[in-house]
């Protein structure tokens, strides 16, 4: 969805490269993903009161509401991990 919207905003595709992380335990791993989960509903949440382009409303409505599912699915790793 953000490709086609900054295709269709810009022209221009963006090109990602994904970074290697480790983590000394699973544990720690879930935790650090929910954090960026949350991390990234805020985000999405403050970019929805600036959006220039109501096109973008949708895309990041979407993504919002997604990170706030995955930061719930890994809270409920992390209490079955205890």
């Amino acid at each position: 969805m953000f490709q086609q919207l900054l295709y269709q905003l810009t022209g221009q595709f963006y090109h990602f490269e994904p970074a290697t992380v480790n983590y000394s335990t699973f544990e720690n791993g879930v935790k650090k993903a929910q954090k960026d989960e949350f991390e990234a509903f805020e985000m999405y949440r403050d970019m929805l009161f600036m959006i220039p382009n109501y096109m973008a409303y949708q895309p990041l409505f979407i993504a919002m509401t997604d990170e706030i599912e995955h930061a719930s699915r890994f809270g409920t790793i992390l209490g079955m991990l205890k």
